[in-house]
């Protein structure tokens, strides 16, 4: 369930399917995040997107992730080393706040920020 506010079109610098949350590569395209200190912009859209081709990232309002572990409603949500959504700690960089709970493999809802 989306409900996008703003979504925009980046240049994905390597394939990336949908729901798995990207970051901002230093060349300006995006790919997969895989640190929690990564500079995460969101999560891919469902279609997702192959090498040189523009991804969509929902960046206001509400859009969707793949889970890598458990997490609850209300919880802040970050990249895991797979670039699945998993419960942020501080100091994280973070994705949104889960707007369900989720188990890993589960896509849920979440708040962008």
């Amino acid at each position: 369930m989306t409900t996008p506010i703003l979504t925009k079109a980046f240049r994905a610098g390597e394939k990336i399917s949908g729901f798995l949350i990207v970051k901002a590569n230093e060349d300006g395209t995006v790919g997969l995040a895989k640190a929690k200190t990564d500079k995460i912009l969101g999560a891919a859209n469902a279609v997702g997107a192959e090498s040189g081709d523009m991804l969509d990232i929902d960046q206001a309002g509400w859009s969707e992730v793949r889970c890598g572990a458990n997490v609850a409603f209300g919880d802040l949500l970050t990249s895991d080393a797979n670039s699945c959504a998993v419960v942020a700690a501080a100091g994280d960089r973070i994705l949104g706040v889960a707007i369900k709970d989720g188990a890993a493999g589960d896509v849920i809802p979440f708040r962008v920020m």
